[in-house]
């Protein structure tokens, strides 16, 4: 099989999970675009347009993640792999400065990986939130 059908494991998973956690808890825009492929997608909602390459992942995170949350807790729960997708359960909460208050999300993610030098990269990130803002 060639390593690019190769199926992931789940630890290779967990290790890029907690990756990304770090990135959005200590806001770290270059990090969160370095677990990405140089061609990924990342599309939050499913009806638009999602952001593209690394460069668009650092500047998404740039303008929403550090210029307005603070105080970020991320859990995760890997729900299930097949080939080289993952499906995840997450929750999030921060500090939302428009809003000068809390934030709750709970979202599920359809992961799609490829091997890197140092581990998995992800090369589709597709999200459904649901949001409690208070």
């Amino acid at each position: 099989m060639p390593k690019s059908e190769a199926t992931i494991s789940e630890a290779e998973i967990v290790a890029w999970l907690e990756r990304y956690k770090r990135a959005w808890e200590q806001r770290d825009a270059d990090l969160a675009a370095a677990i990405f492929t140089p061609g990924a997608t990342y599309r939050e909602q499913p009806f638009e347009t999602p952001v593209r390459g690394r460069e668009g992942v650092r500047q998404y995170w740039l303008e929403n993640v550090v210029e307005n949350q603070r105080d970020i807790h991320f859990e995760h729960e890997l729900w299930a792999v097949r080939d080289k997708l993952a499906f995840i359960h997450w929750r999030a909460h921060f500090t939302w400065l428009p809003i000068n208050g809390v934030m709750e999300l709970d979202g599920t993610w359809r992961l799609a990986f490829e091997p890197g030098e140092d581990g998995l990269l992800c090369d589709c990130l597709e999200e459904w939130i649901v949001v409690r803002d208070g």
